[in-house]
């Protein structure tokens, strides 16, 4: 059990590390003014902007 839950541990730590890594990357990068670019100048208002963000995110 207890091999187990280090196990998990290890695997959701790992995971957490590789994402703030890649947050960091994203942001040194400028990708998030990009974006923030791209989606101010879609056609269509708010619900354009939604469907973007929902498609983004499937």
């Amino acid at each position: 059990m207890l091999v187990e839950t280090v196990s998990l541990s290890g695997a959701i730590l790992l995971i957490i590390g590789a994402a703030t890594g890649m947050a960091w990357a994203l942001t040194q990068s400028g990708f998030s003014a990009s974006l923030a670019k791209v989606m101010t100048t879609l056609p269509g208002g708010v619900p354009m902007f939604l469907a973007a963000t929902t498609i983004g995110f499937l």
